[in-house]
């Protein structure tokens, strides 16, 4: 009786929580105009930011095209950098503070090339230490503080995609209009 009691304890919360719409964290629910993408770093060439964003984008259920003649929607990476600013230091100067910032700017391009969404940005930053004796073991360390910065804005990036105020705008799109809520002008298909 007992056994019974907590299963059906379990399968209560289980629906509470998916009702009041919990989600596992790196999960969202991306708008039906996304399920296709292209990325393109064209203009942040060596970004190591596509491998990334292109695995976490099939696992929330976008498919991610290698030829962008075939997609609807493409993901346009403006800018992807990494920055070290040092913000302190202690009382001995041998130890450093540095605030280091992963940053991503990005649009949202329809099939014709026009801007839908964006310029946006997002960001992470966190706080590094540097010991004066210890160079080799603090660059380690501070790729992998980039490599967790790197992800932690490809969830950023993520939450705007699904967001509504994107949804609207590839709502307009669909509906042949720019963000400004004018027509644009769509390419006429010669029969």
């Amino acid at each position: 009786m007992l056994k019974i009691a907590h299963i059906s304890s379990v399968l209560l919360l289980s629906l509470g929580l998916t009702a009041c719409g919990f989600k596992l964290q790196g999960t969202q629910t991306m708008p039906p105009q996304l399920q296709q993408v292209y990325v393109n770093t064209s203009q942040a060439p060596h970004s190591a930011l596509a491998p990334d964003l292109t695995v976490s984008l099939e696992n929330n259920h976008v498919h991610c095209l290698t030829n962008p003649m075939q997609a609807n929607i493409t993901i346009n990476i403006l800018q992807d950098s990494q920055t070290s600013q040092q913000v302190g230091t202690g009382a001995t100067q041998e130890t450093r503070k540095y605030e280091l910032t992963y940053k991503v700017t990005f649009t949202l391009l329809n099939q014709a090339g026009l801007v839908i969404y964006g310029p946006a940005s997002v960001s992470s930053s966190n706080i590094h230490y540097v010991y004066s004796g210890q160079v080799l073991g603090n660059n380690q360390e501070e790729a992998t503080l980039y490599q967790s910065l790197r992800r932690n804005v490809i969830q950023k990036m993520l939450f705007k995609l699904s967001s509504k105020e994107v949804e609207t705008a590839l709502l307009l799109n669909a509906n042949g209009q720019t963000p400004n809520g004018q027509a644009q002008d769509t390419p006429k298909k010669n029969p």
